[in-house]
């Protein structure tokens, strides 16, 4: 608008033609108005692209009668094209060069197609005078306009290196953050599960004595009960490690008939608690007699399913469907369904279910943490099924998920009547833990394994000084230890064998299930690791790794 001004007083006082003179005033008024309009906060797009093309029509209009090339106006055009390039946004600048550019083409071949169209200039001096203040002009204006320019781009440089210290700082708090929260589960997953060792342990152990029917019935609970409050322990633990993407399945080998019967009892004895509640178990019989998959992490979606619909239901029956909907090859589709007479769902509340930690406002009065269903949602997606359900207020629900799994076979099971192995016998093993549970269940499994020497450490230092003075083929090396961690023990045995051709196989014992644990463990010098609660078979499959190492 300055430019316009600056040219209309000036042309009024050097007396410029009417026409020229009127486009001048008419800028004026015209940039006046956007200037109003942007205060009044339209967007600075629309009121930049008006402006400059607004400069192009006033200039090309006032083209000719202000004397076409030989005169001001083509520095006056410059002016407005590079404070354009300036100012407008990227996504438009390439079309307000194309308009500019097609302009000026055509009004310099018209002007050569016609030389006398523009206004001649009264003398050679208005010319030159004309020329010298448009050029001083613009050399003030674009001044002006580049050291503003330069002073934002400064300033946009001095908040970008301010917001970058403040996100460097942001970053090395969630870091940190994060940091604290893997060291958390760390240390709750390790003081869960090391008592839990020792149950499921001694359970499984317990399971293969002499026993009466009853005896053995109510062992059998009692381990299915342990591997349950494993479940539940691993919840928590789970929902991190499934979001960051890093959970593994393991599959095996099962026996369906026992397993949903196993679930059944269980459940049974806890629904019993309530007599207005039935418990109700439907198994076609079309289901295979054994079957492949990740047996615990089945379980762990059904436990979570059942304890929602034993919550929410204070009367009527809660029912447990399986059965076949399709079979292609050796691997069969089995539904799930968990179906109750319970509270139901609301329609609002339906579809925020499977979030993270979400508990609708009929929940307030019931425990929970709200990632039952979260992992449930995560855990079929992650083993290849899909999920479903149905619900109505105060009718109860019905949920149901789909599963692809492995048909089996008898010998395919992991007997552990069948769990000696020729061979294990001849291994010398030293087992090194501080918990004396822990320490008496892995003996009692080596043992069942047929292993017979077997030596134990209390404690990190004694386990790094009988190994040096003791060559042992496999060493179980827990972790979490009072005087040294197991991490730095390995690292000493490691270093006592450093030179010699043969060198212990250091096997991991934790309650850890985080991957940095177990790259650590790597980087300790340890070959293998196995998850408490240890089970026979599982470590019956390490060992044999390393039988002939």
């Amino acid at each position: 608008m300055s430019v316009f001004l600056f040219w209309s007083v000036y042309g009024f006082i050097i007396g410029y033609e009417y026409f020229v003179q009127t486009v001048y005033t008419t800028g004026i008024f015209i940039y006046l108005v956007l200037y109003i309009l942007q205060k009044k906060g339209i967007g600075f797009r629309k009121l930049s692209l008006t402006y400059y093309y607004l400069a192009l029509l006033l200039i090309g209009i006032s083209w000719f009668p202000s004397g076409g090339l030989k005169a001001a106006i083509p520095t006056f055009l410059g002016l407005v094209y590079l404070s354009g390039l300036l100012v407008l946004p990227l996504k438009d600048y390439l079309v307000f060069i194309i308009v500019t550019f097609g302009m000026v083409l055509g009004l310099i071949l018209y002007e050569i197609k016609y030389p006398d169209a523009p206004a001649p200039y009264l003398s050679e001096e208005l010319l030159i005078q004309d020329i010298a203040i448009s050029t001083l002009t613009s050399l003030v204006i674009m001044g002006i306009c580049l050291f503003i320019f330069k002073r934002t781009y400064i300033d946009d440089r001095r908040l970008l290196r301010k917001n970058n210290k403040e996100l460097e700082k942001e970053k090395l708090k969630a870091e940190s953050a994060d940091q604290a929260k893997t060291t958390f589960l760390a240390t709750i997953s390790h003081e869960m599960r090391t008592p839990l060792n020792g149950i499921v342990g001694m359970t499984e152990l317990l399971t293969k004595t002499d026993l009466n029917k009853e005896q053995q019935e109510l062992v059998e609970s009692l381990g299915y009960s342990s591997n349950i409050l494993h479940g539940l322990i691993s919840n928590v633990l789970d929902i991190t490690i499934i979001e960051a993407g890093k959970l593994e399945l393991h599959m095996s080998s099962f026996s369906s008939q026992k397993e949903f019967n196993a679930l059944w009892r269980v459940f049974e004895k806890k629904i019993n608690v309530n007599p207005d509640v039935k418990l109700h178990l439907e198994v076609d019989d079309l289901l295979p007699e054994y079957l492949s998959g990740d047996l615990p992490r089945i379980r762990q979606v059904l436990v979570n399913l059942l304890n929602n619909a034993i919550k929410f239901t204070i009367k009527g029956s809660i029912t447990i469907s399986i059965s076949v909907v399709g079979q292609a090859g050796d691997v069969v589709s089995v539904k799930f369904s968990i179906k109750d007479t319970g509270t139901g769902i609301s329609l609002d509340k339906q579809a925020h279910l499977f979030e993270t930690f979400y508990k609708s406002s009929e929940e307030a009065d019931y425990e929970g943490t709200g990632l039952g269903l979260p992992i449930v949602d995560k855990l079929v997606r992650l083993m290849g099924g899909t999920i479903d359900f149905k619900s109505e207020p105060q009718k109860g629900s019905e949920f149901s998920f789909i599963l692809p799994l492995g048909v089996a076979k008898k010998e395919d099971l992991e007997g552990f009547e069948k769990i000696v192995v020729p061979g294990l016998s001849d291994l010398k093993i030293l087992i090194v833990e501080d918990v004396e549970i822990n320490r008496l269940v892995a003996q009692k499994m080596l043992k069942t394994l047929g292993i017979t020497h077997i030596e134990m450490a209390i404690n990190g230092t004694e386990g790094v000084q009988k190994a040096s003075k003791q060559f042992y083929d496999i060493i179980l090396m827990d972790l979490q230890m009072p005087d040294i961690s197991g991490f730095e023990a390995s690292r000493q045995i490691s270093s006592v064998y450093e030179t010699e051709n043969q060198k212990p196989i250091i096997i991991a014992l934790t309650a850890n299930a985080m991957k940095n644990s177990m790259e650590e463990c790597s980087e300790a010098g340890m070959s293998d690791y196995i998850l408490k609660p240890i089970k026979s078979e599982t470590l019956k499959q390490v060992l044999m790794k390393y039988m002939n190492y």
